[in-house]
């Protein structure tokens, strides 16, 4: 019994070549685009993990008193006078405090929430948080040496590898 083997032809070992780096390209970059859509996804959500996880960050919703940012810079200027005080961010959602960047004495940068009814400091966390690490793991792999911005944008040409190749090898 003869069994009909097709010849290889060009045009099919072609199309082959396009299939393997087609999977090859998605088996390789797979696992990255992984995590940043893993931690694109987290990161839009951190800000609501951090109001969980950190009870300074809570406070009463008033929507009738809305502070300046000379308010809060004030107020944490007066609660904490040995720190140095970098940013300073209104809330813009009732129920999450105001909050400043500020370096302690100690060259320690603190995130220090402030209750914008009251004007009253509700607390203070290490300015590393869980919106920090999604943010940073998003954006640009926690730095990288200096190449995760690089890293990041560079996906896009996998991707687009991997948008075209298809349209080589899949039948019209």
């Amino acid at each position: 019994m003869a069994t009909s083997a097709r010849p290889v032809t060009r045009k099919s070992s072609g199309r082959r070549r396009w299939f393997e780096w087609h999977s090859w390209v998605g088996v390789v970059t797979g696992l990255l685009l992984f995590i940043i859509c893993w931690s694109g996804t987290f990161a839009t959500i951190s800000r609501e993990l951090d109001w969980l996880t950190t009870p300074a960050m809570r406070v009463s919703s008033s929507e009738t008193t809305s502070p300046t940012v000379v308010d809060i810079y004030d107020a944490v200027a007066k609660a904490m006078p040995d720190a140095s005080i970098a940013h300073v961010q209104l809330s813009d959602q009732p129920g999450f405090a105001s909050f400043a960047y500020a370096k302690m004495p100690d060259d320690q940068l603190r995130q220090i929430y402030v209750d914008p009814a009251s004007l009253r400091v509700t607390g203070s966390t290490s300015a590393v948080n869980v919106q920090r690490f999604f943010r940073d793991l998003h954006m640009d792999f926690f730095g990288l040496f200096g190449l995760g911005k690089f890293a990041v944008c560079i996906i896009a040409i996998p991707l687009l590898i991997s948008a075209v190749t298809p349209l080589v090898f899949y039948k019209r």
